[in-house]
């Protein structure tokens, strides 16, 4: 305890420096700063800068140092007082009071009485103290969210509260939505309630979506003592409802395996976005990938490998392999006005050779087959995904009428992560004058990348060529007309003759009766009846000449 005579001195210095102050108002308090917290059952140091080779720094513990003694007193040489004999308080070697373990009762004022000379109190200065307890979670937390992150995505439509549990002192919350030009307040309820040595303080908010038709950042904001909670704000991305995908066009989007691949979701200036897969069962549910929220400080959280966010917003799936298939969605908003876009992504794998190889060509992709004009050929892809489709085909489309694909058998062996397609057709070739013909086994409807073609020549080993016939081996029309129009002349001279014949005679005779002879009657029927069956087997034998000469060319 301090000696009577240096306590009574210290209160005329300390009178003295205050009659000083209110009359020339040159006295500072600015060696403390004011208010300092100090946590609950840790040791604390109510900080002050005094300058060194000070004659002695007086510590109490209220605000009438006048009428109570210092609860230490340090002289820089050693310390005194009963606050350090007890063991509750010490001196750091700058004058600053340690308190050894801050409970509740040292939320208090502290002053100090700092003495530069024996002769001169140079400064007094008053401390508030504010113990203060941290929340088992230092974070403002949200009901759907978890205490694990102080950030989450949600579609679950319930009412959102946000609190803090056992702070002290306390902390007040409200809800904001997050735009690109700023904070809205949103209306909300909060209440405290106290506990055994902390607060607990709840903010509640309902039918948020007013304010947005799909998609919604919230944050809820807690305002107090800077080292009670190690991150103030907490957010939720909120959407609304699923998107329907039945009303949504899909992007196809093509990926080799094992490599990169990156979908663009918009070329917008937007405040956050979230990338979804549709689930491969259940197409009306879909699992988050990641989110992103590109307002303030970024923030980028992701519940998948493989996959990121690059600074546009679009995702890029690394090493993309079968798993990574599927619808991919991605939500977009600032907070007023939102969007999506939907792909759907295929794998590819090359085939392994990369065209069909066709039995009997020792894999080329180009051959010659020695084949007769009627059989079966077989090509193969293998290693390939997705799986295709193969057909026979000519390799010029003018030669489609001259050969004929039937019984085409399709068979598809799944590897897992790729197939085996192979393709056997009969053939038959309608043109018998062709002794080859050109055509190819190839994917049909070429997809994306692959344009899988072979083409081969068909050698026909069946192949025997007619000789054409010549003047000598048959008889033209020419030689068979000029016989039969001399036979044909012939035989109308003939009754003509005998028809003049008969007419002078009938004149002769016009005034008898004499009846005609029944063998110039015969014989002019007989020279008529023989022209018509000349002239009819003529006819024939021009047609009957006609077919055969066509069937040798």
């Amino acid at each position: 305890m301090c000696k009577k005579p240096l306590l009574l001195h210290l209160k005329l210095n300390i009178i003295n420096i205050i009659f000083q102050f209110l009359l020339t108002g040159t006295y500072s308090t600015s060696t403390c700063y004011s208010p300092q917290y100090l946590e609950l059952g840790k040791t604390g140091t109510v900080n002050c800068v005094f300058q060194e080779g000070f004659f002695g720094i007086y510590w109490y513990n209220t605000t009438d140092y006048m009428d109570n003694d210092p609860i230490i007193h340090y002289n820089n040489i050693k310390v005194i007082g009963a606050g350090y004999e007890s063991g509750e308080f010490d001196v750091h070697p700058n004058g600053s009071l340690i308190i050894r373990n801050v409970t509740l009762r040292h939320e208090r004022i502290f002053t100090v009485a700092y003495i530069r000379t024996k002769q001169e109190l140079s400064r007094i200065s008053e401390i508030q103290l504010i113990v203060f307890v941290k929340p088992e979670i230092n974070f403002p937390q949200i009901n759907v969210c978890g205490n694990t992150s102080h950030s989450c995505f949600s579609q679950n439509n319930l009412p959102l509260q946000c609190y803090v549990r056992e702070v002290r002192p306390n902390v007040t919350l409200k809800w904001v939505t997050r735009q690109l030009n700023g904070d809205a307040d949103i209306q909300s309820e909060m209440d405290t309630t106290l506990g055994h040595v902390g607060y607990t303080t709840r903010a509640s908010v309902k039918d948020v979506f007013q304010y947005s038709p799909l998609l919604l950042l919230l944050v809820c904001k807690a305002s107090g003592p800077p080292m009670v909670l190690q991150t103030y704000e907490s957010m939720i991305l909120y959407q609304r409802r699923a998107v329907d995908l039945s009303h949504t066009a899909l992007i196809s989007k093509y990926a080799e395996r094992n490599t990169m691949i990156e979908l663009r979701c918009t070329d917008d200036i937007v405040g956050f976005v979230v990338w979804k897969k549709v689930n491969s069962v259940n197409k009306k549910e879909s699992e988050i990938l990641l989110y992103a929220v590109f307002i303030g400080e970024q923030y980028t959280k992701k519940y998948v490998d493989n996959v990121s966010l690059n600074p546009s917003g679009s995702l890029e799936v690394t090493s993309v392999n079968q798993e990574h298939e599927g619808i991919y969605i991605c939500i977009f908003g600032d907070g007023l006005a939102d969007g999506w876009i939907t792909y759907d992504v295929k794998v590819t794998v090359s085939p392994t050779p990369g065209y069909p190889v066709v039995d009997g060509c020792n894999h080329q992709h180009y051959c010659v087959l020695e084949v007769k004009r009627e059989g079966s050929l077989t090509c193969k892809v293998m290693g390939i995904r997705p799986q295709i489709q193969l057909r026979w085909k000519t390799f010029h489309d003018s030669d489609v009428d001259l050969i004929s694909f039937a019984n085409q058998q399709l068979i598809v062996k799944d590897n897992g992560e790729t197939f085996d397609v192979s393709l056997t057709a009969t053939y038959y070739v309608i043109d018998t004058s062709r002794d080859r013909l050109t055509i190819e086994c190839k994917e049909r409807e070429p997809g994306h990348t692959f344009h899988l073609t072979t083409k081969l020549d068909l050698i026909f080993t069946d192949f025997n060529p007619i000789e054409e016939v010549g003047p000598s081996a048959a008889p033209s029309k020419l030689g068979l007309i000029i016989p039969v129009i001399g036979v044909t002349i012939f035989l109308l001279i003939v009754v003509g003759i005998f028809t003049i014949k008969y007419i002078s005679r009938k004149k002769k005779q016009h005034s008898k009766t004499i009846p005609e002879s029944n063998d110039e009657v015969g014989l002019i029927k007989w020279l008529i009846s023989l022209q018509i069956f000349t002239l009819g087997h003529t006819y024939i034998s021009l047609n009957n000449h006609s077919a055969h000469i066509k069937m040798l060319q």
